[in-house]
């Protein structure tokens, strides 16, 4: 296919409605003689890949009809796999969450025990959507507990709109979630595709980074590592504004010194060995040392490095000095 071509058949299924897609996954699953366990699987799984998809090309400056450009068509495994679900979804659109009066509408992504889905209140309708993020796992209510501490710890952040907001709890529900507030820009990877295959001006990148230092800034102060910062977790507005996300499932500790200090750390957090993403982990990280605030330090280092780059699937090397020189980048 033709990269217009390609474009257009993204565009075409990101458009699918939920109930197309799940007709046409039933339909071509049935071809095949699969255990109706595993046909069911498959048609959750397939079924989700609009949904995923939508997602994947989502940006902030899209005014909410996500249309693919050209510089968002995959070419690699990694980047298709942004369009991909991790596995098939626990919920599905249009299910209403038992108890809550809460509806399901799109899967906005998938962790190692966590689902997130954009939501609607059924009755007070005139609520914004949110984001409720589910824990599929029981073995590990323990760090669901640990994040709403830790957001108890970041609400009094002095510059709010640059953390997302948690906004309740239902950690006693039959599939415990956050309801956390819904960012509708996208995600940093998103902000950079606005660009359309050129690389942001240097003023873009210093602007994205001092607004995410600010947030990491004040977390180490409350004794608090993110530990997983990444262009997944750093959430852009329709206005530009850059937010926190993620500071939860997998990815919450207390910093060691900040534990000295009475009323300030976060009793109980949790230090997950291996919860981190490799390419930007700081190597005393991936060693397995203690969480201090270098570590979000080191992963914004590499931010800054890939959006100067402007390319956030590449890897930072012992030449990326000179690889920024070769881009003019200022010294």
């Amino acid at each position: 296919k033709s990269q217009q071509q390609r474009q257009r058949m993204i565009n075409a299924m990101t458009q699918i409605r939920p109930d197309r897609s799940r007709a046409i996954a039933e339909t071509e699953v049935d071809r095949y003689a699969f255990s109706q366990q595993t046909k069911a699987e498959l048609i959750n799984y397939f079924s989700a890949i609009p949904m995923t998809s939508r997602h994947a090309i989502s940006r902030p400056n899209d005014g909410g009809k996500p249309i693919t450009l050209l510089s968002q068509l995959p070419r690699t495994h990694t980047d298709l796999l942004r369009f991909m679900p991790l596995r098939p979804p626990r919920f599905q659109p249009g299910d209403q969450v038992p108890g809550y009066d809460y509806r399901l509408e799109i899967l906005l992504g998938q962790g190692g025990f966590a689902e997130v889905w954009k939501a609607y209140h059924v009755i007070q309708r005139s609520q914004p959507a949110v984001a409720l993020k589910f824990c599929l796992d029981q073995a590990l209510l323990a760090s669901l507990k640990t994040e709403i501490k830790v957001y108890d710890q970041l609400k009094d952040h002095p510059d709010p709109q640059h953390l997302v907001r948690l906004i309740g709890t239902a950690y006693s529900a039959s599939s415990p979630f956050l309801v956390y507030e819904y960012v509708d820009g996208g995600d940093l990877a998103a902000w950079l595709a606005d660009f359309a295959g050129k690389t942001p001006s240097v003023r873009d990148v210093v602007r994205i980074l001092k607004m995410t230092a600010r947030a990491l800034a004040y977390a180490h102060r409350r004794g608090i590592v993110h530990r997983d910062l990444k262009p997944a977790n750093l959430l852009v507005t329709r206005d530009g504004n850059v937010k926190v996300a993620d500071f939860g499932i997998g990815a919450i500790t207390a910093s060691a010194d900040a534990k000295r200090e009475r009323g300030k750390s976060v009793t109980g957090a949790t230090f997950l060995q291996g919860a981190y993403s490799p390419m930007y982990s700081d190597p005393r990280q991936r060693a397995g040392e203690a969480p201090e605030p270098r570590f979000d330090v080191y992963a914004l280092g590499v931010i800054a490095y890939q959006l100067l780059i402007g390319d956030v699937t590449r890897e930072i090397g012992p030449a990326w000095r000179a690889e920024l020189e070769e881009n003019n980048i200022p010294p």
